[in-house]
């Protein structure tokens, strides 16, 4: 009778182990699937992220035959890009072209009323902006820039 009572013991202590095991695989399978979950989740959150709004990529170019740069904006997303604003600043060297001369080639008389100063290092400049209030999706816009090119400013 005491043999069936340690059998049964023994019996017992080997499923708890059973039991044991198995809950603490289920256990480590469960945090495993959470884990995969998170990162799933990322993901399809940076694939929503990239479907849900524009991607715009912009180019600028030399345009040889006028001697101007060209800005090309494309927008590579799958939604169109709305209130487009394009801010450029020209930088140019008193050694290129002194202000003076600068002022009377490039800008319009109406604008020579604000003077430009060098700063510490030689250069001044010059800011140009364009606002687009959209640019469809798997579209370009190119725009010429009205800013003088490095190649129109001669070196004396």
């Amino acid at each position: 009778m005491a043999e069936i009572g340690t059998i049964g013991l023994i019996g017992a202590m080997i499923l708890l182990g059973i039991t044991a095991f198995y809950a603490w695989y289920t256990h480590r399978i469960l945090q495993e699937m959470r884990h995969e979950s998170s990162l799933y989740r990322a993901s399809l959150e940076k694939q929503l992220r990239v479907t849900g709004f524009p991607h715009i990529y912009c180019d600028l170019q030399p345009d040889l035959q006028t001697g101007s740069l060209q800005l090309e904006v494309y927008n590579v997303g799958n939604v169109p890009a709305y209130d487009i604003h394009i801010s450029a600043i020209g930088t140019y060297t008193e050694e290129a072209m002194d202000i003076a001369s600068f002022m009377r080639t490039y800008v319009q008389p109406r604008y020579r009323k604000y003077p430009l100063q060098v700063d510490k290092v030689g250069y001044y400049g010059i800011r140009s902006s364009v606002r687009f209030s959209m640019l469809p999706f798997q579209k370009r816009l190119a725009i010429a820039s009205a800013s003088p090119s490095a190649q129109s400013i001669s070196m004396p």
